[in-house]
């Protein structure tokens, strides 16, 4: 009897394995599956969803930009800067010192944003090495910060930073490409060269020569 009993034990033994390997081919084809729909989705991110995301954030700030450098008023075939009526062409008049507050650039923002359109709460803050520009889309917070400088007498971006999901459709360069494109817009309709930026607690300080 136990020589039977060996045996019977013997035979069975090898089928006890079964489940085990059925579970752990099961897991590891679960697995596979998880990796490939990853794959697939990022494919899909990469190749349809974020090229399609990324023109039309662009076009929408391309046309917010338009819009506020449409605002500056044109000087570039005149040197009448103070508003005199019949001031000669050829004058250099002398400007003072431009001091814009983060309230009028916020107010700029706000007035060329639609209403009902995805960008809302739009706030700017002018601090002592940034201007940062935080808003809302779809319940989400972004920001752009930049440190505008002057170079050759052109203001320009530098330093853009993206916080939040604007970060995943747009890079740094493309804001500052769009950012220096509106900004040789809005100082050749002023006809004059910028001589210095200053960034303080809540405002910025233009020289303009």
């Amino acid at each position: 009897m136990p020589q039977n009993v060996a045996v019977h034990t013997q035979e069975q033994a090898p089928n006890q394995g079964k489940p085990r390997r059925r579970r752990r081919g099961w897991a590891l084809g679960c697995l596979s599956v998880l990796v490939l729909l990853v794959l697939l989705l990022a494919g899909a991110w990469t190749f349809i969803v974020r090229p399609y995301v990324h023109d039309m954030a662009l076009q929408q700030l391309d046309r917010a930009m338009s819009q506020s450098v449409n605002r500056v008023p044109d000087l570039s075939n005149t040197n009448d800067l103070t508003g005199i009526p019949g001031l000669p062409i050829g004058i250099n008049v002398p400007i003072p010192p431009q001091t814009i507050s983060q309230d009028t650039l916020n107010n700029m923002v706000v007035l060329n944003l639609p209403q009902n359109g995805p960008v809302q709460n739009p706030n700017t803050q002018i601090t002592l090495d940034k201007v940062r520009l935080s808003f809302s889309t779809y319940g989400f917070t972004s920001a752009i910060s930049t440190l505008p400088t002057v170079q050759n007498g052109k203001l320009v971006a530098t330093n853009v930073s993206l916080e939040g999901p604007i970060a995943l459709i747009l890079s740094p360069d493309d804001i500052s490409t769009l950012m220096d494109k509106y900004f040789a817009k809005a100082q050749k309709k002023l006809n004059r060269q910028i001589k210095s930026i200053t960034l303080n607690n809540g405002n910025l300080v233009l020289e303009i020569a």
